[in-house]
């Protein structure tokens, strides 16, 4: 395998700086969201202006309950829960003893807030990937010169950030090299059906020659690494990831080597 023996590329400099920043940013949403998640449970119920004609209550989640009672455009109703892609609504009256009943959400996205504005609601996809917190994931790519396999299990611990353990292998005309990584993944923008992500890694980098390659020595060695990518959700489970990253190695106190991989392949959540 070839490496490039120098100091850190201006591109891994760029890259962690952005990936620091990257964190930065996610830390701070993990924090808004855990916010706005505490003052929901002491807050009232979500309140919505029906804006269709009117709207249509059912006795229980699912399109085959039948529907019991109707809200007029102009009335309002109040969130109660959800249950997948339906919603407990009870209508408000001057007299507090409005009906209460299940409403799909496609429905209610026609509803207003007390703005007059359209009220977005998360897909259901979405929060299914979100919700789920173990990853097993398969990749392809390059490390190096070399053609290389990795396997990835991890563990989200919240909607910004993923704990990753990597094992990778790459094998090349005179050497086999293995890499062991565990590595911290920010998605700052866990919200968009494409994300982009930042990663900070650290491991260990076994570089083994082949029995061919006469002279041949093992190098063992400490590996930091600076990576962004994208990810796509395709299914509830089914996630398609791609990425770039730079792995300084430190072969000894007077020179490092520097290796770039890019990868793709899929992630399965569950």
């Amino acid at each position: 395998m070839r490496a490039i023996r120098l100091w850190p590329s201006p591109l891994l400099l760029v890259g962690l700086a952005f990936g620091l920043a990257s964190l930065a940013l996610a830390s701070g949403a993990a924090r808004a969201a855990d916010g706005e998640d505490a003052d929901a449970d002491d807050a009232d119920a979500l309140i919505v202006v029906v804006a269709d004609p009117f709207l249509e209550l059912r006795s229980g989640p699912g399109s085959g309950y039948p529907v019991f009672h109707v809200v007029d455009r102009g009335r309002r109703v109040a969130l109660l829960s959800r249950r997948s892609d339906w919603f407990l609504v009870r209508e408000i009256t001057p007299r507090g003893d409005g009906a209460s009943g299940w409403v799909l959400r496609t429905q209610l996205e026609r509803t207003r807030d007390a703005a007059g504005l359209e009220i977005s609601f998360r897909d259901l996809l979405l929060d299914d990937y979100l919700a789920s917190h173990l990853l097993l994931a398969l990749q392809g790519g390059r490390f190096g010169d070399d053609p290389q396999m990795s396997l990835a299990v991890g563990w989200r611990f919240n909607d910004a950030f993923t704990v990753e353990g990597r094992y990778a292998r790459a094998t090349g005309s005179f050497s086999r090299s293995e890499l062991l990584q565990l590595a911290l993944v920010a998605h700052p923008f866990p919200d968009w059906r494409w994300q982009p992500t930042w990663q900070l890694g650290i491991g260990q980098l076994d570089n083994r020659p082949q029995a061919t390659l006469v002279g041949g020595v093992r190098v063992s060695s400490p590996a930091m690494s600076v990576g962004f990518g994208v990810e796509r959700y395709l299914a509830r489970r089914f996630v398609f990831r791609a990425g770039y990253a730079e792995h300084l190695v430190l072969v000894d106190d007077e020179r490092s080597e520097r290796y770039r991989e890019l990868s793709a392949g899929f992630a399965v959540f569950f």
